[in-house]
């Protein structure tokens, strides 16, 4: 449970702490995963120790970023004669500084005010090693991007701790933590800015010959000054996301193993957020207008998960067979209070602002939880390395769904036939890996955070006090989207 304009939480990740990244196709890949598989799945996979002697690593990189290609939009000569087209068949009123475009120079470049060169910097250090028992990686990084368009911009401190030890000759256990901090500006995007840098005319000057902030004569055709809003807004996205797990795997029998562990996030989230009043030429925002509001979030979510995995050869003969079970929850919490009326730019503060009329207050919270439990189980055969057979199943019960309802079950079979190893296919060396793939299975994704199976009910002000009323109708049959493929 996100504000509007918080990146994902992927953001918060040092992409030098990564190892591989895969992306899974297919429904007999994606079915094992059952709802957190409806939209494909990613799985990123986090570097770890090695045995042998420690490595410290370090990068840095410092860069230049270019200004974006500008779109095409009118200079001030082209402005002018539409103005006077315009003003020919009545569509408004003539402009005298218009009369004779040819006499006009460019004009204000509202793009190339806004835009800029600037900065990006990244470094990061790691630290690895260990023995045949334990390993380790520990890293740190630091990165700061100042945004091409002034008001915006992206700072991360990340670290990262992974570690694992070979307890007994049948049993390992391991544990990685993480801890992100991330800061946007994000004026930009708040502001509008760039959509009124492609609306704004021409003829408006970025700044007056005695420094102040240039703006329109009239708002007809006319915007305010988006220069001077990407300096003067004062909004932000904090982000501090803390990421762990422990691990434990068992070797109960020959080839038999048991695996289980736990992991869990907590994400505290900020959001900034100042607009001032000012009045620039004919274009004037009061300080009636002026709002400043403050946003608090918080998410919480755990996992265990348990398996165990049999794998058995016979000659060329090939069998895995896996069994699980997992239990997940989530929770958010959410506080936000907005001012409006502001006396004086210079107190950024909620109490800054007039709480004599309620019109100029808005408070709101909100609070939510969820769970899912999933079974699951997997069946790989392969002979020869030639011919593989794979079967799914797993079965997820939400709570977003009411009771009789709350099931729902993903199988996926695929066949596949590696023909790059067949014998006929020796004599083509420019086909190194050639493989066919048939799979056909199911997908579910539960949809909504649970609230669309009842009716929730929302305030409203009547004669007697504040009274309730059903803001949805329930759905009490509501269940499991399903997609065969």
């Amino acid at each position: 449970n996100r504000p509007t304009g918080f990146s994902n939480i992927l953001s918060s990740i040092n992409p030098d702490d990564i190892e591989t990244i895969n992306v899974l196709q297919g429904p007999s890949a994606t079915a094992i995963y059952g709802a957190v598989g409806a939209n494909g799945v990613v799985m990123i996979t986090t570097k770890r120790g090695k045995a042998g002697e420690s490595k410290i690593s370090f990068n840095s990189l410092v860069t230049m970023q270019s200004e974006p290609t500008h779109i095409d939009v009118m200079n001030l000569r082209q402005y002018a004669k539409y103005r006077n087209d315009l003003a020919a068949i009545g569509g408004t009123a003539s402009d005298p500084d218009f009369i004779d475009p040819s006499v006009l120079g460019e004009g204000t470049n509202w793009q190339g005010a806004l835009y800029r060169p600037t900065s990006l910097q990244k470094y990061s250090l790691a630290l690895s090693g260990g023995n045949e028992k334990s390993t380790f990686y520990l890293s740190g990084e630091y990165f700061n991007q100042n945004g091409i368009v002034s008001g915006s911009g992206f700072e991360r401190y990340n670290g990262r701790l992974n570690v694992e030890n070979k307890t007994r000759s049948w049993l390992k256990v391991g544990a990685n933590l993480s801890v992100g901090i991330t800061k946007e500006k994000v004026n930009t995007n708040n502001g509008g800015i760039i959509q009124l840098a492609l609306d704004q005319n021409p003829s408006v000057p970025v700044t007056n010959p005695d420094g102040s902030w240039g703006g329109p004569t009239t708002t007809q055709f006319q915007f305010t000054n988006p220069v001077m809003i990407s300096k003067i807004y004062n909004d932000y996205n904090n982000r501090t996301s803390i990421l762990g797990g422990l691990f434990a795997e068992v070797k109960l029998a020959k080839n038999l193993t048991w695996h289980t562990e736990t992991n869990g996030s907590l994400e505290f989230l900020k959001y900034y957020s100042y607009h001032p009043g000012y009045t620039i030429g004919g274009y004037v925002v009061s300080q009636d207008a002026a709002q400043s509001t403050r946003s608090v979030n918080t998410n919480t979510w755990w996992s265990l998960h348990s398996r165990v995995q049999y794998d058995w050869k016979v000659g060329q003969h090939n069998t895995n067979f896996m069994v699980g079970h997992e239990a997940q929850a989530h929770g958010y919490e959410s506080l936000t209070g907005t001012r409006k009326k502001f006396i004086t730019n210079t107190i950024e503060e909620l109490s800054g602002g007039d709480a004599s009329s309620i019109s100029n207050v808005i408070n709101g919270s909100g609070k939510g939880s969820g769970a899912r439990e999933s079974y699951f189980g997997r069946l790989n055969y392969s002979y020869k390395d030639r011919y593989f057979l794979q079967g799914t199943y797993r079965m997820d019960g939400s709570s977003a769904f009411r009771a009789g309802r709350r099931w729902g079950s993903f199988p996926a079979v695929s066949v596949a036939w590696r023909v790059s190893e067949e014998s006929f296919m020796k004599d083509v060396p420019a086909v190194s890996d050639l493989k066919l793939r048939f799979e056909i299975g199911r997908s579910g994704n539960q949809g909504n955070g649970g609230n669309a199976i009842y009716s929730t009910l929302q305030s409203v002000p009547t004669g007697w006090g504040t009274g309730f009323l059903a803001s949805n109708f329930a759905n009490e049959f509501l269940t499991w989207e399903k997609d065969d493929v």
